[in-house]
């Protein structure tokens, strides 16, 4: 699939849109200037063949300019894709607007970290062919240093597989999610270990070489076991974030986010509160294997409960509740009620940025089997 931003998008105002109803236009509250790189990914919302064809899927890295006349750019691989207008609320609520003709605009709907250091964004596509997830962290200027980013990181990567035309059906041959924590050298050398969807319960080494660019620009190979996986994407000080490109050379595409441990210990009052979060959500059974988004809020409360508030590009309910415990690094483990799983993610040492991952495929009853990634940015507290 050719990245085409064009077709990505979540509703038509004036129109009815995939949460059923009239869209009113977001209201532009805050306007700044700001360079962020991007990755993200997008796919069918079912995907015709087994193995899964490369042109259903489509990574994206570029860079995303907002600028304080209201207007930003999203770019990669030196094209412009989208130039038209944004709006920030006070909250963090963010939206890219793209006109297309004076009665239609399509919205891509997500959230900006206003608070803390990962400043994480992130925007979602929910049309009704193509879907998908957006992440973003600032564009540092200056030159490489990659002895910034030693240290210890939580480690968290969703991807779909292009397996062989030989290869026999099968849920982890559609995709797969992985779930670590790896230490980052001085000289950018990944080591580390984790557990994937395949067998979660299995311990697997996460070893590789992370490589830094000007302007907060890295490459990430990551051996996840013995299987390679490379991205490229943007960094912070707190947030990693890749899309793997080369889809025919790793035989796959996917998202990766690295986390760095906390130093401070968790704080369960100080952690409560709402967030937005974007999911994207690769369901795995061969026979109606495929894509969906979702956009809505995460509460965390200080009794170390959560409910999942979203909805889907077809205005479904994606609801999640249950409860879940911190550890002092950050890592998080979420207890799902339904499906009965557990979910594992991290928070940045702000508290204000969050991502998770569902690394385990084996769902009671008739809930379909899939894997997801989740990233989620509290909703500010200023009021500029």
């Amino acid at each position: 699939m050719k990245t085409q931003l064009a077709t990505l998008a979540l509703c038509v105002l004036a129109a009815s849109c995939a949460e059923g109803g009239n869209e009113e236009r977001p209201e532009a509250q805050v306007q700044l200037t700001a360079v962020h790189n991007i990755v993200g990914l997008i796919g069918a919302l079912q995907f015709n063949t087994f193995p899964v064809s490369t042109d259903e899927v489509g990574p994206l890295s570029g860079r995303l300019q907002i600028g304080d006349d209201g207007r930003y750019s999203l770019s990669a691989g030196g094209s412009i894709l989208l130039d038209d207008e944004y709006a920030l609320e006070t909250s963090g609520v963010f939206t890219l607007f793209q006109t297309r003709t004076q009665a239609s605009t399509l919205v891509f709907r997500g959230a900006y970290g206003r608070d803390g250091d990962a400043r994480a964004l992130f925007f979602t596509d929910r049309v009704t062919s193509n879907v998908g997830l957006y992440l973003g962290v600032p564009a540092v200027a200056g030159a490489a240093d990659v002895t910034k980013f030693a240290g210890s990181w939580h480690l968290f990567s969703t991807q779909v597989l292009f397996a062989e035309a030989d290869t026999l059906p099968g849920i982890h041959e559609v995709g797969r999610a992985f779930v670590g924590s790896v230490s980052i050298s001085q000289d950018g050398t990944i080591d580390g270990t984790g557990s994937e969807s395949l067998s979660p319960t299995a311990v697997l080494p996460a070893t590789g070489q992370l490589t830094a660019f000007d302007d907060g620009l890295i490459k990430a190979d990551v051996n996840f076991g013995d299987t390679l996986r490379r991205f490229d994407g943007g960094a912070s000080n707190e947030l990693v974030i890749g899309a793997a490109l080369d889809e025919a050379g790793d035989a796959a595409s996917g998202l990766v986010a690295m986390l760095r441990h906390r130093v401070s210990p968790i704080d369960l009052e100080a952690l409560a509160g709402e967030f937005e979060v974007g999911i994207l959500t690769l369901f795995l059974n061969p026979t109606s294997a495929g894509f969906d988004s979702a956009l809505g809020t995460m509460q965390l409360t200080a009794e170390g409960n959560f409910l999942i508030e979203a909805r889907n590009n077809l205005g479904e309910d994606a609801n999640f509740d249950g409860a879940f415990r911190a550890s002092d690094t950050g890592a998080l483990e979420m207890d799902v009620v339904r499906p009965e799983e557990v979910w594992r993610g991290a928070v940045d040492e702000s508290g204000n940025t969050i991502v998770i991952v569902d690394n385990a495929t084996d769902t009671a009853g008739n809930a379909p089997s899939a894997v997801r990634f989740l990233i989620a940015v509290r909703r500010a507290v200023t009021t500029e």
